[in-house]
């Protein structure tokens, strides 16, 4: 009997250890916070709040193309290049990309392409070069410099030094003389999509074009490609989700709104840093090929409901183009924050809830500097709204709120809290442990 009990007594510490290093396991995970830097024209010098591409240069600074222009950000101070101040050719800035010299090349909506080293301009257009196309949709450098330059209507531009190559339906197996998107793997391969006839591989030698009809899989509507750490293709569709392609061992995965947390089947961009793939839709979703984050102008401070593109600063922080600001973005809270000049005044504070994780019930706590109206809800990791914890306004103070986990699944869920208006948003996770 007592060999029996020293057994279940060893099991069962066992067991609680488990528990207890699961527990801790989800605290170290998801104990960091998210954090938020919106940018707008009210509280910054952006010239527009329609942000298309996002390029940061090995200075970290900031190059922002809109529809009214090109903004430079270092992170104090705004500089604005428009039609007005600056030989740029057109206002609306489709793509832009830093080249080996750490210079700025930019694809504009119908002026063609600009080259920018901060101080000399050029421009590269139909009357003045071989460039087939002034629409210029996408820009891309490889790793030899040389500029691949997709183009709406007129196929895809290589230039070198000097030395332009066009490669279009006519003289080469490109599927499509609409580019909508290029990237480039580590072995230089590079890959093109195309808005309806899927996407096509070159190693400079030959071409394999992927679609719908040879591959059996929903590609031929492609907005976004980038590439992971492991050289696999991330594929952002119009209608069908997102598609993976592991090149090496030809095998296709799709991620859709019915088989996984991906909210939307409508992808605008697609960008990966590691194994963390980001993707931008109707708001933003976070994949680290476990779980999905989804992320919204409802559930976050994301200045509109469109994600256009995403960069990665050389401290981690991501930016993203949204259309209606820009958006900086740290799930372990924004590095360098202190040294940002932001006209947002701190209204309110956000604390750690405490238990965490925590079983049947937690305490929020908060504190409120200027009295008005606020909203404490709580959101599952999918961004979906499951309850409302305040809401109405509020005096000057110090507040407690308990949350019971009655009716709530075990998981991770956000709690926000913002001011009517969602000028200011804090944002932290939670954990229940059931």
């Amino acid at each position: 009997m007592s060999i029996n009990k020293n057994i279940f007594t060893i099991l069962y510490s066992l067991a609680r250890a488990a528990i207890l290093l699961f527990i801790f396991s989800c605290l170290v995970i998801y104990s960091q916070n998210p954090q938020w830097i919106v940018y707008t024209t009210t509280n910054s010098g952006l010239p527009s709040n329609n942000i298309f591409p996002i390029a940061i240069d090995t200075n970290n600074i900031k190059w922002i193309g809109t529809s009214q222009g090109l903004a430079k950000f270092d992170g104090a101070n705004w500089t604005i290049y428009d039609t007005s101040n600056s030989p740029l050719p057109e206002q609306s800035i489709l793509d832009l990309k830093i080249d080996k010299k750490n210079h700025v090349w930019i694809g504009t909506f119908g002026g063609g392409a600009a080259y920018f080293d901060g101080t000399n301009w050029i421009i590269f257009d139909t009357s003045n070069s071989p460039i087939p196309s002034n629409l210029i949709k996408s820009i891309f450098i490889d790793k030899y410099n040389s500029k691949w330059i997709g183009t709406s209507n007129k196929g895809l531009a290589k230039f070198t030094d000097t030395t332009w190559l066009i490669y279009n339906t006519t003289n080469s197996g490109i599927p499509a003389n609409n580019i909508t998107t290029i990237t480039i793997d580590s072995n230089n391969i590079k890959w093109i999509g195309t808005p309806l006839f899927g996407m096509a591989r070159f190693n400079d030698t030959n071409w394999t074009v992927y679609n719908s009809n040879n591959t059996g899989q929903p590609i031929n509507f492609v907005r976004g490609l980038a590439i992971d750490s492991l050289n696999n293709i991330w594929i952002g569709t119009q209608f069908y989700g997102l598609v993976n392609f592991n090149y090496s061992q030809n095998q296709w995965t799709v991620y859709n709104s019915t088989n996984s947390g991906l909210p939307d089947n409508n992808l605008f961009s697609v960008f990966t840093q590691r194994h963390i793939k980001y993707i931008g839709s109707f708001g933003f979703t976070i994949f680290n090929d476990t779980t999905w984050v989804n992320y919204n102008s409802n559930n976050s401070p994301l200045p509109g409901s469109v994600v256009n593109s995403f960069a990665q600063d050389k401290y981690g922080n991501i930016w993203m183009g949204v259309s209606g600001g820009l958006a900086e973005y740290n799930a372990n809270g924004i590095i360098g924050i202190k040294n940002k000049q932001i006209n947002s005044p701190l209204e309110f504070e956000l604390y750690q809830n405490y238990p965490n994780p925590f079983n049947s019930s937690t305490a929020i706590e908060y504190y409120i500097s200027k009295s008005g109206d606020y909203n404490l809800k709580l959101y599952d990791i999918q961004g979906k709204e499951v309850k409302q914890l305040i809401s109405g306004e509020l005096k000057s103070g110090s507040y407690k709120t308990t949350l019971n986990s009655d009716n709530l699944s075990s998981g991770v869920y956000f709690y926000l809290l913002s001011d009517k208006l969602k000028k200011y948003v804090i944002t932290k996770k939670l954990v229940i442990a059931k």
